[in-house]
């Protein structure tokens, strides 16, 4: 079921980003006419749906160069990312596709091989990471569902992550589910950490 219900998901947003779904290039383009005439020319060349699975299709190779330390390849990623944000009227994953931004954006800077500008990327990526983190812990901490682990127990119960059968049997027991829970409270409230230095940062990474 969690195999068809991720295939029939992909059919539909491909349904949705061709030519007569909502996220149609002919409806996007009457919303960039106030836009600057370079912008609007790029976007033409990018976003029409043939373009679109082309700009999806080089993302992968260029992932894979940013991988082996192909750095300039970072500035590349960053272009189909805003394109591609431009192409769903902003975020389609939400938080993670912004973390996407900040993480491309940081290692742009860092690929122009001025350590200024390299420390500032970096510092910058550092400091978003940790507020995610953060901000993400202490909002779950104001709510009772995680602290008991009820909220944990009806995420892992959901279809949404695909969840393996037995996961969800043993997530249902407030025994179980509770000490995960405090634990990703735990986790993620102390992320902050990590910036007391490089043990710290890499044991709260490895986690």
């Amino acid at each position: 079921p969690e195999e068809f219900l991720a295939e029939r998901t992909v059919q539909q947003v491909r349904a949705a980003c061709r030519d007569d779904g909502v996220w149609s290039w002919p409806l996007l383009k009457q919303e960039h006419a106030a836009l600057p005439l370079p912008l609007r020319a790029l976007f033409a060349l990018l976003l029409p749906y043939r373009s679109y699975l082309l700009l999806l299709a080089v993302r992968l190779p260029l992932a894979l160069a940013l991988a082996l330390g192909v750095l300039p390849a970072a500035g590349l990623l960053l272009v189909t990312q805003l394109a591609l944000g431009a192409r769903f009227r902003g975020t389609f994953n939400g938080g993670s596709d912004y973390m996407t931004v900040v993480v491309l954006l940081g290692l742009t800077l860092a690929s122009t091989g001025r350590p200024l500008l390299a420390k500032a990327g970096l510092g910058y990526v550092c400091v978003q990471l940790v507020l995610s983190y953060f901000l993400a812990g202490t909002g779950k901490l104001l709510k009772p569902a995680w602290r008991n682990g009820e909220a944990l127990s009806r995420l892992l119960s959901s279809n949404r992550y695909g969840t393996p059968d037995w996961l969800k049997r043993w997530s249902a027991h407030r025994a179980v589910a509770l000490p995960f829970a405090l634990a990703v409270l735990l986790f993620e409230c102390g992320f902050p950490l990590a910036l007391l230095g490089p043990a710290w940062a890499l044991g709260l990474g490895g986690l």
